[in-house]
């Protein structure tokens, strides 16, 4: 499991800051690089501190969206989480299984 530092705004620019290290070497491997996480997780571990020229913008996203398709299809018109991003891929649980809904 992940841990992301906390108590300040520096904290939250350095777990940014480690993210943007995350995808540069993916992105150095031609990887497609993409961001997991529901908009109040991304806050509390960003801050949304993500600058104009970081290489987290415009990135895709994959974001879970709770027990139902129906919700599930609602998030992909919601906002990305980094400017310039698109959400590509939903997530729901049901009966205990992921299901992905395809936003694209």
């Amino acid at each position: 499991m992940n841990t992301w530092q906390t108590g300040s705004n520096e904290a939250l620019i350095r777990n940014a800051a480690a993210l943007e290290g995350f995808a540069k070497y993916y992105q150095s491997m031609n990887a497609t690089v993409g961001v997991y996480s529901t908009a109040v997780q991304w806050t509390e571990i960003t801050g949304n501190n993500i600058s104009s020229v970081s290489n987290l913008r415009g990135l895709p996203n994959w974001r879970p969206s709770g027990a139902s398709l129906a919700n599930a299809k609602e998030n992909c018109s919601k906002q990305p989480l980094t400017a310039g991003g698109t959400i590509w891929l939903t997530q729901y649980v049901q009966k205990n299984l992921d299901h992905n809904h395809s936003c694209i």
